[in-house]
């Protein structure tokens, strides 16, 4: 009695698991086709001398965790904050140029930090999780986006040749930025002295392309031997996205 006890469990126990996985596999099927990638870009203005910045950066980092097939992050820092006693490292007036530019399409009074552009068409605090995670909720109204993928290798120690298959739509273009996934800056002056600070897809160079096959784009002297990583993003005419891409070099 026992014996048969056992086997008809046996049997059961594998009825059940066999339902079980068949259930788990029509879920996972049903989850991909219900629910594809909706990609959105995140384009952080931050400085590491602004004491506001460092809660936006880890925001961005933890977007870009939690949702790694949809959130395309990237890290322009500012330039205007030096005067406070911290001169950051990855500071351009390129990107504080590139923020004027967002702002003025914006009508917003002046450049912030941090602000987070997404999609090249809203900005917010970047540091409001409230918001963000309102944004990701919402981030269908923004748009369709096409992913794609890209091929990107050194054609020289200090140049890369970057590729891919998305065709280019007329009056569109290709912005191609290089990145550092994460940096580790120890900051001995100004609003966050003695701080730790990491920082989340730093961009390094960015390139504007308009042909139709991408190009080349070259690393600064300062980051050859960075782990680096290449995003392709494709414009329209109004500078909102409607392709992105992403890898990384070995």
């Amino acid at each position: 009695m026992i014996k048969n006890k056992h086997s008809l469990l046996r049997k059961w126990s594998g009825v059940l698991l066999l339902f079980y996985a068949q259930a788990f596999w029509v879920t996972a099927q049903s989850d991909t086709d219900v629910n594809p990638p909706r990609p959105i870009l995140m384009e952080l203005f931050t400085s590491q001398g602004c004491s506001s910045c460092p809660p936006a950066d880890a925001l961005l980092k933890e977007m870009s965790e939690t949702y790694p097939y949809e959130v395309f992050a990237l890290s322009y820092h500012v330039d205007y904050w030096g005067y406070i006693g911290w001169k950051d490292p990855y500071a351009k007036v390129e990107y504080t140029a590139k923020q004027t530019d967002y702002n003025r399409k914006f009508k917003a009074k002046s450049n912030y930090t941090p602000e987070l552009v997404v999609n090249g068409q809203a900005h917010l605090v970047g540091s409001s999780t409230a918001h963000v995670k309102a944004v990701m909720r919402q981030r269908s109204a923004f748009g369709k986006i096409e992913l794609f993928d890209v091929v990107a290798r050194k054609i020289s120690n200090a140049k890369i040749g970057v590729s891919t298959e998305f065709d280019l739509p007329d009056n569109a273009y290709y912005r191609l930025v290089l990145f550092i996934p994460e940096t580790v800056t120890v900051v001995t002056a100004g609003e966050n002295r003695s701080r730790r600070l990491k920082n989340h897809n730093v961009v390094v160079a960015e390139e504007v392309i308009q042909d139709n096959m991408v190009g080349n784009i070259e690393i600064p002297t300062k980051y050859l031997n960075e782990k680096l990583g290449v995003m392709v993003i494709v414009q329209n005419g109004e500078g909102s996205p409607i392709g992105l891409g992403q890898t990384f070099l070995d």
